[in-house]
C-alpha cells in the first residue's frame, strides 16, 4: 500500500516523527521525489485503514507542534537571553 503527500504540506521531520511512533506496528519505507513524499506500507487492507487513521492523527499533532515551535522561536530566545543576563548580574 502507498500514501502520497505533497512536500509543501509536511516537512521530512514531521513525517519521520509521526512514522516513528508507528514503527513497531507496521513496516514502512519513506521515499521522495521532487514534489512528494511516498510512504510504502506493508499491511493488509484493514490494517492500512488503521495505519492511515493513526498516521493522520500523528501528522496533525507533529505539524501543529512544528508550527507552534516555529512561531514561538523568537519568544523562547528572548526568555533565554533575559535569564542568562539576569544570571550574569
Amino acid at each position: 500500500m502507498k500514501l502520497l503527500f505533497k512536500k509543501q504540506q509536511y516537512s521530512e521531520v514531521v513525517l519521520r516523527k509521526a512514522l516513528y511512533w508507528l514503527q513497531h506496528q507496521y513496516q514502512w519505507a519513506l521515499e521522495d521525489n521532487e514534489n512528494e513524499w511516498l510512504i510504502k506500507v506493508s499491511c493488509d487492507g484493514n490494517d492500512f485503514i488503521h495505519f492511515q487513521s493513526e498516521l493522520n492523527k500523528l501528522l496533525n499533532d507533529y505539524s501543529l507542534r512544528d508550527k507552534l515551535n516555529s512561531n514561538t522561536e523568537d519568544l523562547k530566545l528572548a526568555i533565554i537571553r533575559k535569564a542568562l543576563k539576569d544570571l550574569s548580574q
